[in-house]
C-alpha cells in the first residue's frame, strides 16, 4: 500500500488524528497536519536523550518504548498517545493517536506507514 493510501486509511479510521514528517538530517518539519503544532527539535532531543517523558502541545506523555527506530509514549491522564516511527529514509513519522485506540495497534500501523515513506 502506498504512503498516501495508508495515511488516508489511518486518518479515516481514527487510528491517528494528527501527524508530521520530520527530516532527521536538518531536524525540520517537512509536513504536518493543520491541527498540530509541534517543535521537532524538542521531540528529537527527547528521543536522542532517552527522556522519561515529553510534553507536546501542553500534554505530558510518559515514555514506554524507545529505540533507534521508535519512540512510543502515552498520557497517563488519558490524553492520547504520542508515537514516532523512523522511516527507511532519513525521516520520521510523528503521530498522535487518541486514547481510545490501542497503543500497540496504533504503533504498528504508524510503523507500517513509515515503512512506505520515500
Amino acid at each position: 500500500m502506498a504512503f498516501q493510501e495508508k495515511y488516508n486509511e489511518l486518518i479515516g479510521n481514527g487510528t491517528i488524528r494528527a501527524m508530521a514528517i520530520i527530516d532527521l538530517t536538518s531536524g525540520n518539519i517537512q509536513w504536518t497536519t493543520d491541527n498540530w503544532t509541534i517543535d521537532s527539535h524538542v521531540i528529537l532531543n527527547s528521543w536522542h536523550n532517552r527522556a522519561p517523558s515529553i510534553e507536546v502541545q501542553g500534554v505530558k506523555y510518559s515514555t514506554l518504548q524507545m529505540t533507534e527506530d521508535r519512540y512510543v509514549c502515552t498520557s497517563i491522564r488519558g490524553q492520547g498517545h504520542f508515537i514516532l516511527a523512523k522511516c527507511p529514509t532519513n525521516f520520521a513519522i510523528v503521530a498522535w493517536s487518541p486514547s481510545d485506540q490501542q497503543l500497540n495497534i496504533a504503533y504498528t500501523e504508524i510503523a507500517r506507514l513509515a515503512a512506505t515513506y520515500q
